[in-house]
């Protein structure tokens, strides 16, 4: 059985500006080789997840020039993105495993997101 979740991520652009803008990425995570009720394959999940988050908010325009009078708050920008999508990821996915191990990385044990 083919597994993919389509992950709409909310992606950074900046044209110039102090602010990005955001810019809708949508990253196809494939999992069907992984269980995902065992714990192994919830953490390789949860790193595909923060892998394309990284993937659809990055920017490299920061990259090229280190310079760039906003870089402080791009780079701000990109990490509240990737949070914020691997939140969502995560939500969307609904996988048990998935949700309490990614609540624990936060810092909250009650899972809270696996009840969501």
């Amino acid at each position: 059985m083919r597994r993919l979740i389509v992950i709409a991520l909310a992606g950074l652009a900046a044209a110039g500006t102090a602010r990005a803008e955001p810019v809708r990425h949508d990253v196809a995570v494939n999992y069907s080789d992984l269980d995902l009720s065992k714990e192994d394959g919830a953490q390789s999940m949860l790193a595909r997840i923060a892998r394309a988050a990284e993937e659809a908010c990055s920017n490299g325009s920061y990259r090229r020039d280190p310079d760039w009078p906003h870089q402080a708050q791009m780079l701000k920008d990109i990490r509240n993105c990737q949070e914020q999508a691997v939140a969502d990821a995560v939500h969307a996915l609904d996988a048990p495993l998935v949700s309490r191990d990614y609540a624990r990385a936060q810092g909250n044990d009650r899972g809270r997101f696996a009840r969501r």
